[in-house]
């Protein structure tokens, strides 16, 4: 994930401070991405953007969930230990409520390094409204408002939409595969 470090430095600051702030979508959206990860007998995910979750939260019912996982990575440019974007790919990326928090001018250069991450598959989880959170430098914490249209145009741009599977008010979700 590309980031700036004034950005990567209010990430960090306002994980510090609230070390749970981010985190709640990943183990609840197990029964939208586990079925795909299923089918596509992937053995290595990547949490992509986890936040401050440890490995066994996710690990631990995934496993339950898939008789083929065997590894789950998190990466997160805020949070120490797991701060180091992975180099070696994945068979599935979990994007999960991540995107939308990505600096605008940013945006493109994740999604292509993502693109480099993904052997099999993935999900894509955005949010498609501002919400009231607040980074501790008091900016907005989503920093790409954008409408469902736009997010799936821009998801394409990148990779292939294999299905789509929530469109809400305040969500956009798909699963995804290399293009």
């Amino acid at each position: 994930m590309t980031i700036s470090a004034k950005h990567k430095a209010v990430l960090q600051e306002t994980h510090a401070k609230s070390p749970y702030w981010g985190d709640g979508t990943v183990v609840e959206k197990l029964k939208y991405y586990t079925p795909y990860i299923n089918s596509r007998m992937c053995d290595t995910v990547l949490n992509y953007g986890s936040s401050y979750l440890d490995t066994n939260k996710l690990a631990i019912p995934l496993k339950d969930w898939s008789p083929y996982v065997k590894e789950v990575i998190n990466y997160d440019p805020a949070i120490p230990g797991i701060d180091v974007e992975p180099t070696t790919p994945a068979d599935f990326v979990l994007m999960l409520d991540v995107l939308e928090h990505v600096e605008p001018d940013h945006l493109d250069s994740t999604l292509k390094s993502l693109q480099g991450l993904m052997k099999k598959g993935g999900m894509v989880s955005v949010a498609v409204k501002l919400t009231n959170r607040v980074l501790t430098d008091g900016s907005p914490a989503v920093k790409n408002v954008q409408n469902h249209d736009w997010w799936e145009a821009k998801v394409a741009e990148y990779f292939t939409i294999d299905q789509e599977v929530m469109r809400t008010g305040a969500h956009y979700m798909c699963i995804v595969s290399p293009k």
